[in-house]
């Protein structure tokens, strides 16, 4: 039994769970509590909070969380701990050190050292920096940031885990200058976060390896899947397929704002990152579907799911394919 947890525990990828990071309502407090003890029920170990429509987590990082907010965070990082999901926070910097003078920059990262000590007061030990969508690309500068976050901070802590980085080009094959510079300057306490070769888009072996050298480590995998904010009327429910079993660094799954339906997602997101190399994308959906709705609903939860498996204008518009092959 110790053997095979030996072998297993190799073969999972290091960081593998949940961001947070769709645009649209965030998750309810009484959801996440439940999602930790999700997570640590299906041995997924990371949990990234970054929803976009947190305003302390974006257009307001430079101010504390109300109390409230504070006294949430704090039995939420309770629920993580005792289910093992290093629960990581992240600010979303896009709209930051926009003033490149020398004085303006210091009291920028003053307020950003403030409010992650303000976080690491509440209990967080876990961090991560977000520059995707909003502001400029300005690698050098990004770069710079990560490194101060590091050094400044979470190396003076001491029991800070690596930082996780969001770059704003997160998409491609890493070739970009913005994403050579990110590769080249930012430190090896550095994990940088890649969406695939588009936003949402499947992972080739090749991709990850281009993207590997160009970032000089292995991605951090940001799967924007089962994700619908682009069209929320659609769920999306059907198999994990289509990313590569190379070595990488993390992989998490962007879910819905509809957290229940994502739990299909998130149970075939823990049976891939726990075997990529032995991952059948088949008996995992089936499985958590059982998981899920138990012997009684189970088949007619496997038609429901069919019918809301592609993304309806989407990435993933063409899976009609998974009704007849659900069914062999």
């Amino acid at each position: 039994m110790l053997i095979a947890a030996l072998i297993a525990a190799t073969l999972a990828i290091p960081h593998r769970g949940v961001v947070e990071g769709f645009y649209g309502r965030p998750w309810p407090h009484a959801g996440r509590i439940e999602l930790m003890k999700f997570m640590g029920e299906l041995g997924l170990n990371t949990y990234v909070y970054g929803p976009k429509d947190d305003p302390y987590h974006h257009a307001k990082w430079r101010e504390p969380y109300p109390m409230e907010r504070a006294r949430e965070f704090g039995e939420l990082l309770s629920a993580a701990r005792a289910n093992r999901v290093d629960f990581y926070w992240a600010v979303h910097l896009g709209n930051a050190f926009t003033n490149s003078a020398p004085v303006a920059k210091e009291a920028e990262y003053k307020a950003l050292f403030a409010k992650l000590e303000s976080m690491y007061a509440i209990g967080f030990r876990a961090f991560a920096a977000f520059f995707d969508d909003f502001g400029g690309t300005n690698a050098v500068l990004h770069a710079e940031i990560c490194n101060r976050i590091v050094s400044g901070f979470l190396d003076r802590k001491g029991d800070c885990p690596n930082l996780i980085v969001c770059p704003n080009v997160y998409v491609g094959d890493g070739s970009s200058g913005y994403c050579r510079t990110m590769g080249e300057r930012c430190c090896a306490h550095v994990e940088i976060m890649w969406t695939g070769p588009h936003t949402c888009a499947d992972i080739p072996k090749s991709a990850s390896e281009k993207v590997a050298a160009n970032y000089r480590r292995a991605p951090f995998v940001w799967w924007n899947w089962p994700v619908n904010d682009f069209n929320r009327g659609k769920l999306v429910m059907g198999p994990l397929y289509g990313v590569g079993s190379e070595p990488l660094a993390g992989f998490v799954v962007n879910p819905m704002e509809d957290l229940e339906a994502s739990k299909l997602g998130i149970c075939c997101a823990a049976e891939f990152a726990k075997d990529p190399a032995g991952y059948d994308a088949k008996a995992a959906w089936k499985r958590s579907i059982l998981r899920l709705y138990g012997k009684d609903l189970a088949s007619a939860m496997e038609v429901f799911c069919e019918h809301n498996s592609d993304s309806s204008g989407g990435p993933r518009s063409q899976e009609g394919w998974i009704a007849s092959w659900s069914r062999l």
